[in-house]
């Protein structure tokens, strides 16, 4: 058995064992899943092989794609790259609940602009002769806003209106506001930017399916401090750094301070290894507006990748938190990505995850998701527009799914179009 085919086989087994045998509905309908997607028939992508090949696609990015059609600053700022998108789509649960659960976009039941991103980056060159210098900012208006804000800071209050549960809607978010820089294999990156753990970014634009995964509630979306990064050393990449805690912003009131890194192995054009953690006194402000409690712990991912071939990708998901002091719990996320490209135009996904997470030994919780989904590109190109719609299931044995249904489990619709410039 070689390397790409122990990787799935690893993760299918690994989320079976962590599922357990109290989801057996979940898992059954994943695993059906699993199979239609691995074993569709290969005249409808064989044709294509080719061109996937010469294109040599990443299947998710961390950042928008930038654009080739903005022209490029000149003088002090050259080399700067603009970049952005805008999306806007809908998620509908069949429960007739006005909460869609854990589904982090869209959260509410209906649709709307989920948003308008732009991104303005001038990326410091670690091998230019003197040294260099770099910057990188972005900007958020819409509903996904509300994954990317900071608890403590200038967007906290930046809010146009609420949703039926009294949440922030529609608003405006900075996820990044940093500079950076480089000399010789060194970089140097202070202020507000995108935390490395995990494996789907916030930017739409560099996710395959609509929704979020699970992983999204118990992980850092952005971090404020710095962070020392090193290329030196060919496929292998690392950085190490100090921040103020998990999506904090400049003015902190909490006192949080914790230790970043990030390590990533690149074993083939094929397959590659990344580790994120933080550690330290996190004092989270998402608790201190609820118990304003010490709080101490660490945060582990872990994301494999591997490519089959040219039309089939995988990753291969963990997370693992443990808070303790005052405030006291532990959550655990596997996760199992599968992408298949049928053509030019096509491609399909799943997306299985389970979470346990354990709460003051009195409120233990299991979470599954499920979700299927199509990402549809109408002019063959998909860095510029498509469409994504999917089918969503979900799980959770603490917090039932609608106020009158009080259902362990819900299934969503939903999709969105995105295009980018």
């Amino acid at each position: 058995m070689n390397k790409s085919k122990a990787n799935f086989v690893f993760g299918t087994c690994l989320f079976q064992q962590a599922m357990g045998t109290n989801n057996k509905t979940g898992f059954g309908l994943c695993f059906l899943l699993l199979v239609a997607l691995v074993v569709l028939p290969q005249n409808l992508w064989a044709q294509d092989q080719a061109t996937a090949a010469d294109r040599n696609e990443t299947v998710l990015t961390a950042m928008p794609v930038e654009s080739e059609n903005i022209p490029a600053a000149t003088g002090l700022f050259s080399g700067t790259s603009f970049s952005g998108y805008v999306n806007a789509g809908f998620l509908m649960n069949t429960r007739g609940a006005s909460w869609n659960g854990n589904a982090s976009t869209g959260s509410h039941n209906g649709g709307g602009l989920k948003g308008l991103y732009v991104s303005a980056v001038k990326k410091a060159q670690t091998c230019k002769a003197g040294g260099d210098w770099g910057f990188g900012t972005d900007f958020l208006f819409g509903e996904d806003s509300r994954m990317c804000r900071v608890y403590n800071g200038f967007d906290e209050s930046w809010w146009t209106g609420r949703d039926g549960r009294g949440n922030p809607w529609y608003g405006f978010a900075m996820p990044q506001l940093y500079t950076e820089f480089a000399v010789h294999h060194w970089t140097v990156q202070v202020g507000h930017f995108y935390t490395p753990l995990g494996y789907e970014p916030i930017p739409a634009s560099g996710r395959f399916f609509f929704s979020s995964g699970l992983s999204y509630d118990s992980l850092p979306s952005t971090h404020t401090g710095g962070q020392l990064k090193y290329d030196g050393i060919e496929n292998f990449e690392a950085s190490v750094g100090w921040v103020n805690g998990n999506d904090e912003g400049f003015s902190d009131k909490t006192g949080g301070s914790l230790v970043l890194g990030f390590f990533k192995y690149k074993f083939s054009d094929k397959m590659s290894l990344a580790y994120g953690f933080t550690a330290g006194d996190y004092s989270d402000s998402r608790l201190d507006h609820v118990l304003p409690y010490h709080v101490y712990g660490s945060t582990h991912t872990w994301v494999l990748e591997t490519s089959l071939n040219p039309c089939l990708d995988l990753a291969t998901t963990a997370d693992w938190q443990k808070r303790d002091g005052d405030f006291h719990s532990t959550t655990t996320t596997f996760g199992q990505y599968i992408y298949r490209r049928l053509n030019d135009h096509w491609r399909v996904g799943i997306r299985a995850e389970w979470q346990r997470f354990e709460y003051l030994s009195a409120r233990d919780n299991e979470l599954v998701n499920v979700t299927l989904g199509v990402n549809w590109a109408p002019t063959g190109d998909e860095k510029i527009f498509r469409i994504r719609p999917e089918v969503r299931y979900d799980s959770n044995t603490a917090d039932p799914y609608g106020r009158h249904t009080n259902k362990p489990d819900q299934l969503c619709f939903g999709g969105d179009m995105i295009y980018q410039f």
